[in-house]
């Protein structure tokens, strides 16, 4: 049995190299997927920003006296996001 045992570790410790580079291109293949992933969110959450100031324009001459100054501060916020993301 530990000749056994012994001889599994010696077969592993042969191929060592090759589990570390495994573990590298993993770890980089983790990277890259994640970074795609937060550029994506990012690219949605951009859009839906600029879908909400499209919607804000499109019915800026329907806004009630009484909702303008949130209306135009929510529009302020929304192009300094808009242009904070697109840099």
């Amino acid at each position: 049995m530990i000749e056994w045992f012994r001889h599994i570790i010696a077969e592993l410790n042969n191929y060592a190299g090759l589990f570390s580079l495994l573990a590298v291109v993993v770890a980089i293949i983790s990277i890259y997927v994640s970074v795609r992933l937060h550029r994506k969110k990012a690219e949605e959450e951009l859009r839906q920003l600029q879908d909400e100031l499209d919607e804000m324009e499109r019915l800026h001459t329907v806004a009630w006296p009484s909702d303008v100054k949130d209306k135009l501060t929510r529009e302020h916020v929304l192009k300094e996001a808009i242009k904070r993301g697109r840099k």
